[in-house]
């Protein structure tokens, strides 16, 4: 059992995997009718993001309550909001599953070109990270996009990117190269803790990822 899915969970199968269990959590979400007399949608939280993007550009306070719209408050920053205009244009099955194939594919990406010591140990961290994905994808939340960008953050700063090129570094999606110094003043990227702490900041500190969280 063990050497048939150490020889068939090659990374196109689990991409594939990945891109079937998203639309199908999205497909759900969008399926589902709620049974409490609500007319709150089982994605309240894309519907809080897209609306966030429609009162900023009519100019209107994001943070008051919208019990017309949506249940509980958005809590990010405006720049979210801004952001999230690309897919609140969009139909809400498109939207929303767009939204929740791009945190997916991140993470999957990441987590795929991470150099770990045997394809055995990156198929175990796809198993266990994978039922956290899904959680995320439930609730349509960002947690899959940080952690990606984080992911390749420490892969890349662990095995630097042979194939890059300083002609070529702006294509990335994080810098290939371990720089620092006076390099900084030169890269095409700012780095991926900045580019985190940005996507934390539109989250709003109580959203904050950390390795414990107490509250």
């Amino acid at each position: 059992m063990k050497t048939f899915l150490l020889k068939y969970a090659n990374r196109n199968t689990c991409l594939a995997l990945v891109i079937l269990v998203t639309v199908a959590i999205s497909a759900q979400q969008l399926m589902l009718k709620r049974t409490d007399n609500s007319n709150f949608s089982f994605y309240n939280n894309y519907i809080i993001f897209k609306q966030s993007s429609s009162h900023l550009l009519a100019g209107k306070d994001l943070y008051q309550p919208y019990p017309n719209e949506y249940w509980d408050y958005y809590k990010y920053s405006p720049a979210f909001s801004l952001f999230f205009s690309a897919f609140a244009m969009l139909p809400d099955w498109a939207g929303l599953t767009l939204w929740n194939l791009l945190n997916a594919l991140v993470f999957f990406f990441a987590l795929w070109k991470f150099p770990f010591a045997s394809h055995e140990k990156k198929l175990l961290a796809f198993v266990f990270t994978f039922v956290e994905l899904t959680t995320s994808l439930h609730n349509a939340q960002s947690n899959g996009l940080i952690a990606g960008l984080r992911k390749l953050e420490r892969g890349v700063e662990q095995v630097p990117m042979s194939d890059a090129s300083p002609a070529t570094a702006h294509m990335f999606i994080v810098n290939p190269f371990r720089d620092g110094g006076l390099t900084r003043l030169f890269s095409t990227h700012p780095s991926t803790e900045e580019r985190i702490a940005r996507l934390e900041a539109m989250r709003g500190n109580a959203f904050r990822l950390s390795p414990v969280q107490t509250r």
